[in-house]
Formats: structure tokens, sequence, C-alpha cells
């Protein structure tokens, strides 16, 4: 297969609402984000504390197991669109060439029940997939991934966080990966892994580890350059945030079995609005070409 995607990921990690704003009274909750990544009005129990920084040595971007205070409640939503990649097909007799677009949709609210343990309830995960082929436009029906309609109770291990399944005995691997990624999220993982723990000045660059980067194919390890940029610090609504911009080039190979694979090459453009009160991405929007190059032969497609 080969193809070329515009990735457009529009994300909001760990978006918070309801948290007292510089802008807003204790208590007050504020409106939703207006974007796609928007999280739903929330209440929280407690005050927020100023943004750590120092003039002279920049602002703390991470910090390992920062919590949000008890009774806080919130929503993320994740959405992640593959648009009108083309797709060539072998067949018998020759190859067809057609034309995908997938859209995939994940949401979850969550609850801080004490300094020890956060509830998760995810509310949305589908997937859909619209193909034209031979002239032919095709509407794939709405398929619920694995983390439907699911609970998740997630509590202190140690440093870190121990994620449990509410509903099932037995934990599928896509369900593990939901449920470690949230573990990740809690602990301040991810967040180290982008911004560091030192404080940062505005103006200041550094490399990403690319394989970091949300909505890429999964089972690639990542080489390349991912570059992020403190640009400046801003009100977004009503919190004060870090802008990071960050420039992504890099590529990558999924291997299906001795004798088959698929390169995996990404390139184009990150903005995040960090909340510098609560070390929270409040919206990260990845934007840029995706090709994809090779591929399965279970998946009849080849270059």
């Amino acid at each position: 297969m080969r193809g070329r995607k515009a990735i457009a990921t529009m994300l909001g990690l760990g978006i918070m609402a309801g948290l007292p704003s510089c802008q807003e009274n204790e208590g007050a909750s504020r409106e939703a984000l207006e974007t796609e990544t928007a999280s739903r009005p929330a209440e929280q129990a407690g005050t927020s504390a100023p943004p750590e920084a120092a003039p002279k040595e920049g602002f703390v971007l991470a910090k390992a197991s920062a919590m949000l205070p008890t009774g806080t409640t919130g929503s993320l939503l994740t959405t992640v669109t593959m648009l009108d990649a083309a797709v060539r097909k072998s067949e018998k007799g020759g190859s067809e060439l057609g034309r995908v677009t997938n859209r995939s949709k994940q949401a979850f609210t969550f609850e801080v029940n004490s300094a020890d343990e956060v509830a998760v309830t995810f509310t949305i995960d589908t997937s859909t997939k619209e193909e034209t082929s031979r002239g032919r436009f095709r509407q794939g029906p709405e398929t619920a991934g694995p983390m439907q309609g699911e609970k998740v109770r997630l509590t202190r291990a140690g440093t870190g966080w121990a994620g449990q399944l509410q509903s099932a005995a037995e934990v599928s691997s896509d369900q593990d990966k939901a449920i470690r990624k949230l573990e990740a999220w809690l602990s301040g993982e991810e967040a180290l892994a982008f911004f560091g723990s030192e404080p940062r000045e505005v103006g200041s660059e550094w490399e990403v580890d690319p394989n970091r980067i949300p909505g890429l194919t999964e089972g690639v390890d990542y080489r390349g350059v991912y570059r992020m940029k403190f640009a400046r610090v801003t009100e977004f609504k009503g919190h004060s945030c870090a802008v990071l911009e960050g420039v992504v080039d890099v590529s990558g190979k999924q291997v299906f079995g001795i004798d088959s694979s698929m390169e995996v090459m990404f390139r184009g453009t990150a903005v995040i609005n960090r909340s510098l009160e609560h070390f929270e991405n409040l919206s990260e929007v990845y934007t840029g070409d995706l090709v994809l190059v090779g591929g399965s032969p279970s998946e009849g497609v080849s270059t």
C-alpha cells in the first residue's frame, strides 16, 4: 500500500473543566472548549495553585504524579482523522487505486475520589471507515472499540499508578494498552518525557522521542526529529498556558513477518496549550502528511 494521508490529530489530554482560573471564582465551572478536543463542564473542590514560575529560571511544565484536588471531575476527548488516503489494492489480473478515510473517537470522564484513587469511565470508543473504489463511495458501519462503556479504577502503586478494568476478569491486549496509557498519564510519565522536570524559558527548544507522537501507527520504532519549542505564555480559556510548537519529521517500519513490512513516514507540526497551574495539556493538535509504503499480504495491498 502506498498512501498519502493528511493526518489531523485533535487531542485534549487531561483537559480539566471546572478548575478555578484567574478569571473565575472558587467552585465556578467554566465553559466547555468549543473544539473537537473539548471537555464537558465539571466541578472540583479546593483551590488552584499559581503557576510555578521563576522569571530567571523559567517555567516548570511537568511534575511527577502532579495530582488534581480530591473531588475534581472532568473529561477528555480524542479524535484522530486520516483524510482521503490514496490506496492501491492488488487484485487478480492487476491493481486498483482507491481512496480511504478513517476516523476514530475516544472519550472518557474521570473523578478524583482521593489522593490515591481515580475513577475513569469510557463513554466513547468508536471508529468508522469511508472508501471510494471504482467511482463508488461506501460508508462503513461505526465500530465499537475495546474500551466502549468500560470503567477503570486506578489506585496508587508505589510511585506510580495501577489500573483495573471493572467489568472483565480477562483483559485484552488492546484494553491493557489503554489502561497503561491511563497509568502513564496519572504518574506524569508521558508529560515528563515530553517536557522534562526542569524549568524552561520562553524561546527554549529541545528534542522529544518521536515514539511519543499520539495517533501514529502503533508497533513502529520511529526515528527522526521531533523538535519542541516553548513559544510563549498566553491565556487559554481562562487559564495561564504555555504555548508549545513542535516540528515533526519521522519514519519507521512496521514488520508483519519475515517477508513483509510497511514503512511509515510522518511530516507535520504540533501546537499544544499546556496549563501552567495544573500541568495538563488543555489542547493538543497535530497536523501533517502521513505516507505508508508496503503492507501485509493479508491486507491484499502492494506497493
